[in-house]
């Protein structure tokens, strides 16, 4: 069903989100991961800021009132996090929520709890340094 109003309604970014959440809870990583960047390319359309997350700071967009585009957008970089991390690739997953954590001090989409879990991972295990 979802596939299908996607289809009807492409420009309803709600609709992609539902579906790479899905996506993402059936471990259905890859396929989540693309619908997560096509999500960030029509909010960096609608929102008018740079293409490239990597390069955005606090001047690229009003991310402290995070409504349409903008919350799409910082919602999706939590959501590539998490599922980065999923797939285990935990570097690249702690790039991205740190980033999101620079445009969103407030942590108006949560993204703080993801950064955490980030960091546990990065963590060196203490019992093997003993």
């Amino acid at each position: 069903m979802l596939l299908d109003t996607r289809k009807l309604i492409p420009q309803r970014l709600e609709i992609s989100v539902a579906l790479y959440k899905m996506y993402a809870y059936s471990n259905r990583f890859d396929a989540s991961l693309e619908l997560v960047h096509q999500v960030l390319t029509s909010a960096e359309e609608q929102g008018g800021f740079p293409p490239d997350w990597q390069i955005l700071d606090s001047s690229s967009a009003n991310w402290r009132e995070a409504r349409g585009a903008v919350r799409f957008y910082l919602y999706s970089m939590k959501a590539m996090g998490l599922v980065l991390l999923r797939k285990g690739e935990v570097d690249k997953a702690f790039d991205v929520l740190k980033k999101l954590c620079d445009l969103d001090p407030e942590d108006q989409v949560g993204g703080s709890v993801v950064y955490a879990m980030a960091e546990r991972l990065l963590e060196p295990d203490e019992a093997s340094v003993a």
